[in-house]
Formats: C-alpha cells, structure tokens, sequence
C-alpha cells in the first residue's frame, strides 16, 4: 500500500460509519456500493484484461473527490431528515381507493410475464443453460423489457404484499440469474432491502439486521458466481464438492470486479483519451427516445464505453464499463464533478419514494435501485437505456391504470382520463 492508500482508506471509513448508522435506503446503498466498486484503492492494483496497472494519482485524487461529496450530500441529507423526523409526503392523495392500483399492477405484471414467457418458449428452456450471453443473443426487446419491467412489480407486490404480483416478477428474473446474469435479481434484493430498512426507520428501530441480510445476500451472489455453472447443467454433486474447495471461497470473496471497474477508470486517465464535442453531446441526447436519429451525429468513438475499453484493452464484456471513467474522458474532472452531483441528485430524489406516497413511486424506486448499485460498471447508453426501457414500463402500466379510472400526478399536472373523456363529451355537446 502507498500514502494514496491510507488517504483511501481514512475517507472510506469515515463515509461508511457515518452512512450505515443511519437509515438503509437508495442514498446509504449508492455511498456504500461505490466502496465496493473502488475498494482495490487500497491495495492500488487493477486488472481490466491486458490493462493491469498500479493505480495512477489522477485516480485517487477522482475517488477522493467523489467521496467527499458523497459525505457532505450524506451529511445535509441526514441533518435534513432528523429536522423532519418523518418522510416526507407531498400531501397528495390518489382519489381512486386501492383496488384500482391493486388491479392496475396484476393487469401490468401479467403483460410482462407473458413477455417472458413468449421469449422463454421461443427460445427453450434448455437454452438457459448455456448461458446468458446466448438468451442475450436469441431473445428480443420484450424479454428485455420484462426483466425491468419486473422490477416496479415486485417493489409494489412487497409494499402492499400482493403474492399474486411479486412473486410472478421475481420468477421473472429468476429466469436470467439461472443463465449466469446476477444484476437483475440483485436489484430485486436491494429494494426488498430497503423496504425493511424504512420500515425500521419509521419506527426508529437499528437498522443492523437487515445489513447482515443484506451481506449474507452479497456473500450468496459471489459464491453462487463460481458454481452457476454446475448449477445450469443441473449437477448439483459437482456444485457441493466445488464448494467444500476453500480456494474456491477465497477466489469469490477477492470481488474480481471492482478490480477490473477502478482499472477501466484508472485507464480514462493514463489513456489520455478525450472525446470530441459530438461524442459528449451524443452520450447526453440519447436519453431522449429518437434524438439521435434526428440530429444523426457522426461518432468518433463506439457507441458504448465498453466497446472502446474492450478495443484498447481486451477486457471482459461482462464488466467493461465506468461511467466515471467516461465522465472524464467526456469533460474532464469537471465532468466527473458534474455527473456525480446529477447522479447523487437523482437518488436523493428517488429515495423521497421509498414511502411509495405516488402510485408511480414504484417504476420510480425501481430506477433509482438500479442505478444506486449498478450505475459504477455502466456506461451512458446503458444508463440511458434502462431509463428508455423503464419509461416504456411506466407507458403500459399508466395506459392500464387511467383506463381503470385512476389518477396520476406528474409535479404539478394531474392526469385522470375519465375526466377528459367527460370534457371532451360535453365540448361536443355544445
């Protein structure tokens, strides 16, 4: 370890102690997964492929950044929440009773089960088995879509502990972390976490049991890592004798990925690698469903992040991005600053829905999970892509919903279609 790593670590702890002593929800999730991801700060080594450096200063003195704005955000957001002592709600009240919504979200969760379901007959059970990158290249957008669209499902079946829609959507991603991909049901645990942790926060109860639950979820998913495959050509004997191995346990429990994450990140800076105006101005348009298509802008650089990183490096598909790695090579440390501020922004407005006071809340805290935990290992176009496909989540259940007679209110604006139905009759009328 270097002088880099003692800084690290100092401003680790200090963030961590100061995040998990108070309440579990999407803010203490993000402070504490972007630890993880750059925890091989402390030894100062990553390995992204043919890309195995010492980590460089640029590198530390970005973590550090980020760290500290994450301890000063924690800090206002915690002295914020103490003065309330309560969650906030906005004070609006949904006029239609709760069977609507109930009825709402089972209509919605069986559309997405039939998604899955049409992409897992066409595609055969068995070929689960081979693996994620053959379901990835043999089914289409709508399995895709079934797998976020099962997230806001399960996030309303555990709040209201409707059986018949959160278990239908966990069965859903249970699909795709048999063939090896853990992230989705990942996503899943971190929202059921921060249900529980609400709920103890409300009745100012200590937080620590559902930690433990939650480290004994991290520990499953790692360990689980080293034997889905035995798992997938269902030989359960040679998963067991796996894990009786002891070098099997210290191999999952080294967490490879943060290594090969804060090594695509350290690669932004010792690259030297800035991308042209049109590249950034692509990367940020293209969260808007169509604008790339209309404005047609010629790229330098692959879509992806990750496809560059791949390029240069030949590293793994599975974890190529960094976002913040992309951040600077798009703006700088001004970039960095920036997209850290958005991000943080973004969850902190996200976790004002853990108590679900909008119907919408849920598609809401199911976007903020994802990218609370996640957004580390992503690139743009994959933050832009979820955000895409969740918003088409929120199209087919909203369309449900106001046919239903439902009400849903957007900032200021309350949409209700009966209402404008009824309008609209009585323009014709007169």
């Amino acid at each position: 370890m270097t002088g880099y790593s003692y800084i690290y670590i100092i401003l680790s702890i200090i963030l961590l102690l100061y995040s998990v002593r108070h309440r579990l929800d999407l803010l203490c999730v993000a402070f504490v997964c972007y630890l993880v991801y750059s925890m091989y700060c402390i030894p100062g080594i990553g390995i992204s492929g043919l890309y195995r450096p010492k980590l460089s200063p640029s590198l530390y003195y970005s973590v550090y950044l980020q760290i500290l704005i994450m301890f000063v955000a924690a800090v206002a957001v915690r002295h914020s929440q103490k003065q309330q002592n309560v969650i906030q709600t906005k004070g609006w009240k949904e006029d239609t009773n709760d069977k609507t919504l109930r009825i709402s979200f089972r209509i919605y969760t069986l559309i997405i089960v039939a998604f899955a379901v049409m992409n897992i007959a066409s595609v055969g059970l068995n070929s689960f088995a081979a693996g994620k990158s053959v379901i990835w290249e043999q089914t289409n957008i709508f399995y895709v879509v079934s797998l976020y669209g099962a997230w806001p499902a399960f996030a309303y079946g555990i709040h209201k502990n409707d059986k018949m829609v959160w278990i239908p959507s966990l069965l859903i991603e249970m699909t795709i972390f048999f063939a090896g991909s853990r992230a989705f049901v990942t996503t899943m645990i971190v929202i059921f976490l921060c249900e529980k942790g609400t709920i103890l926060w409300k009745n100012r109860k200590n937080s620590m049991r559902i930690y433990i639950l939650g480290a004994l979820g991290v520990a499953f998913l790692l360990l689980y890592r080293m034997v889905d495959k035995y798992i997938m050509a269902g030989d359960i004997a040679g998963a067991i004798n796996t894990l009786k191995n002891p070098v099997v346990w210290s191999t999952a429990f080294e967490f490879n990925e943060p290594r090969v994450i804060i090594a695509n990140y350290d690669y932004a800076f010792t690259s030297g690698v800035r991308f042209p105006i049109g590249d950034v101005v692509y990367r940020i348009i293209d969260f808007i469903p169509g604008l790339t298509s209309i404005f047609n802008i010629k790229l330098e650089y692959p879509e992806y992040y990750s496809t560059w990183l791949m390029e240069q490096v030949h590293g793994s598909a599975g974890v190529g991005g960094s976002i913040w790695g992309e951040s600077y090579s798009m703006l700088g440390f001004f970039g960095i600053i920036l997209f850290t501020l958005i991000w943080l922004a973004f969850i902190y407005k996200c976790n004002k829905h853990l108590d679900y006071h909008e119907n919408h809340s849920y598609f809401i805290v199911a976007l903020g999970t994802y990218f609370a935990w996640y957004i580390n290992r992503l690139d743009f176009n994959r933050v832009g892509q979820a955000c895409k496909v969740m918003f088409f989540c929120f199209l087919i259940w909203v369309v449900i919903y106001l046919v239903l007679g439902g009400a849903v209110r957007i900032g200021r604006f309350s949409i209700k279609l009966r209402k404008a139905i009824t309008i609209i009759k009585r323009r014709e009328i007169f």
